[in-house]
């Protein structure tokens, strides 16, 4: 408010608050996305025999994709 930033202390709280609901949405989001593909993959693998090479370079291009998304997002 000093800053003039904000016309009152409670429109700061709300856009703070606003602020930490987007921010967490954004952490738990890749998880999310990681799990479903990483959960897709296991049923994939039982359609077939499981190779362990395979299996990890499926994951590690699942993780090279949310480090390329979260790059990109945050513009690291």
């Amino acid at each position: 408010m000093k800053a003039g930033l904000y016309e009152t202390r409670s429109e700061a709280i709300r856009d703070s608050i606003r602020r930490l609901i987007e921010v967490k949405k954004l952490l738990l989001e890749p998880h999310r996305y990681y799990r479903i593909r990483v959960e897709e993959a296991l049923i994939e693998s039982k359609k077939k025999p499981l190779d362990p090479d395979e299996t990890i370079e499926e994951l590690r291009k699942i993780r090279e994709e949310l480090w390329r998304r979260e790059k990109a997002y945050f513009g690291i």
